[in-house]
């Protein structure tokens, strides 16, 4: 069995063995604020893999105030880094520590098992207003499921392969059926289907519902595509597989090389450039860039200050992956 961790403290990590529940309530012993006394500041969340954890070592989610300085680690280990928070403070993750993979959402403390089924289910996505899509095999094929904070829809209803959900803003979702068949649908009550464009996947929806995708085609492994007005467009060829992140004011960053690029509206431009791999940007409310990079021969997490600055915010030799910032 897993060694399951929660820490809180200003500096300190507190590790715990405690049984997992399918909903259950984490507290830190100083509780000032639900358990949670620097939740409402400035908070990064990555993946890190602790030695210390198990037989073996294994990966955690970390929460990490970059004001105080202080660090919450999830209770149960997350599996892969597909992961996110809502504008209302809810998180969606996945974890394999009940045997099989399972969706999971932390909320003001508490943890509970959205997905409950035997069968395996991946790649959650969370909303804005907190609900969750995600892939599942219940069904005997992969298909995309929505939580909506009381059940589950299945919401694509094929017998295609599905998977790599997107929820945006307004009541649309974007997924990949089979190798790289990108659909868009409304998952009102018609459930209506509202675009089918081959050779398209990794989509991300940006506030104010601009849609952004991967586009695979001979000759340009990875091209940066916008929809606009059900339209794709050609915003920059990336040459490698990249995640997006959208900006509250509606910039979007990825990688392209060994760089992060970002697009303003007009135009693409290099805002992270180093001869080391920087890669998984992501946006604070505020407008700072944290991403990965290898400049220092290991994976660390820097933020990109307002005024230009560039600082490590990860200790040396952690090693660190997929930063998403709490709105």
């Amino acid at each position: 069995m897993r060694s399951l961790t929660v820490g809180l403290m200003i500096a300190l990590v507190v590790l715990l063995s405690v049984p997992l529940l399918h909903s259950s309530t984490v507290r830190a012993d100083d509780s000032a604020d639900q358990g949670l006394p620097f939740f409402r500041q400035d908070i990064l969340t990555y993946t890190r893999f602790n030695p210390a954890v198990g037989q073996y070592g294994d990966y955690e989610i970390v929460f990490h105030d970059l004001l105080s300085g202080g660090r919450y680690t999830l209770p149960i280990p997350p599996y892969q880094d597909f992961y996110g928070w809502s504008e209302t403070g809810r998180f969606a993750f996945l974890s394999d520590v009940e045997g099989n993979t399972e969706v999971y959402i932390w909320e003001e403390g508490k943890l509970t098992n959205i997905s409950q089924h035997p069968m395996n289910d991946w790649r959650p996505a969370i909303s804005p207003d907190g609900r969750v899509a995600f892939a599942s095999e219940r069904d005997g094929n992969m298909e995309i499921y929505v939580w909506d904070g009381e059940g589950l829809t299945n919401v694509s209803q094929s017998p295609a392969y599905e998977d790599y959900p997107a929820l945006s803003s307004d009541g649309r979702i974007a997924y990949v059926r089979g190798d790289d068949e990108l659909v868009i649908r409304d998952i009102g009550a018609k459930q209506t289907i509202l675009g089918q464009f081959p050779r398209f996947f990794a989509p991300a929806w940006s506030r104010d519902g601009e849609l952004a995708t991967l586009q695979t085609n001979e000759g340009y492994p990875y091209r940066v595509n916008l929809f606009r007005q059900g339209i794709p467009v050609i915003l920059h060829d990336t040459g490698t597989y990249t995640r997006f992140a959208w900006s509250r004011d509606g910039r979007l960053a990825f990688t392209a090389g060994s760089d992060i690029y970002v697009w303003d509206g007009e135009a693409t431009t290099p805002l992270i450039e180093h001869e080391a791999q920087d890669f998984s940007p992501a946006w604070s409310s505020d407008g700072r860039l944290a991403f990965v990079s290898m400049r220092e021969g290991y994976s660390a997490i820097y933020v990109r200050e307002l005024d230009g600055t560039i600082r490590r915010i990860t200790a040396p030799n952690e090693s660190v992956s997929a930063p998403v910032w709490k709105p």
